[in-house]
């Protein structure tokens, strides 16, 4: 009858220890799979501020470049539609 009591007794002690192990590998896993998902999350922050720099410097060109358009088209207009660069005498 001991003998018996005694697996009986073991039964609930691995199961619990099996569980506890089981548990402590999925916290592992989560915490993984987070360090991931931060990983992966300061690598697309990069890129989009990269990308949002490489935008902002594009559109300051582009700005720049309808700036100088516009001061071109006044002065033409200005002077009858001759500027001096392609007025010739």
């Amino acid at each position: 009858m001991e003998v018996k009591y005694e697996q009986l007794s073991r039964g609930p002690a691995r199961l619990r220890e099996q569980l506890e192990q089981e548990a402590q590998a999925l916290h592992e896993r989560l915490a993984e799979a987070r360090e991931d998902g931060r990983t992966e999350a300061h690598k697309q922050k990069d890129e989009l501020a990269c990308t949002v720099s490489s935008l902002s410097q594009r559109v300051a060109e582009l700005e720049g470049k309808l700036d100088r358009a516009q001061r071109q088209e006044l002065t033409e207009q200005s002077t009858g539609g001759y500027s001096s660069s392609t007025y010739q005498s």
